[in-house]
């Protein structure tokens, strides 16, 4: 099992979503893209670009908590993953710990608030749902291969979120 955070600001990198973290991480410990056989765990329901790589990648299942209303692209703004015009079909289980995941969220966004940046990386903050939410840079995701632990989860991550060695 493997847990990362999003690195989309601490990288200044738009595309270092958890979820991309962590496949990376997936992928390299797997020596493979494919990931086959792996279910991904998220707090938050993912966007267009995780959602295709979970194909590309052929994660057999995802498992998230929260919906995401803004953004989401498995269940709320769009539903890339029931589309069988695709090469791979990713199993899916939503609201799995949804109270618990939205007060995570809620959390990680009042910290946030609280820590000084520029005025250009603070992001805009919207009001769905009975709850604040911004665009993916609050989940902590999780790799799991069949429930096996591996050595490679020990190992610190660089800045590219790829295990270092």
């Amino acid at each position: 099992m493997q847990k990362t955070i999003t690195g989309v600001f601490a990288l200044n990198d738009p595309t270092a979503h958890a979820e991309l973290l962590v496949l990376r991480r997936g992928g390299e410990a797997l020596k493979n893209y494919r990931l086959n056989d792996t279910t991904l765990y998220v707090t938050a329901e993912p966007c267009p670009m995780c959602a295709s790589a979970l194909i590309h990648g052929r994660v057999s299942r995802l498992v998230f908590g929260a919906l995401e209303p803004k953004f989401g692209a498995v269940k709320s703004k769009m539903k890339l993953l029931e589309d069988y015009a695709f090469n791979h079909h990713v199993d899916v289980d939503h609201g799995v710990l949804e109270k618990e995941c939205i007060e995570k969220i809620k959390t990680f966004l009042r910290k946030r608030e609280k820590q000084p940046r520029s005025r250009a990386s603070r992001g805009r903050l919207h009001r769905k749902g009975g709850w604040d939410l911004t665009t993916f840079d609050h989940r902590p995701s999780t790799f799991q291969k069949r429930g096996e632990v591996a050595e490679w989860l020990k190992a610190p991550l660089s800045k590219s979120g790829s295990p270092e060695r």
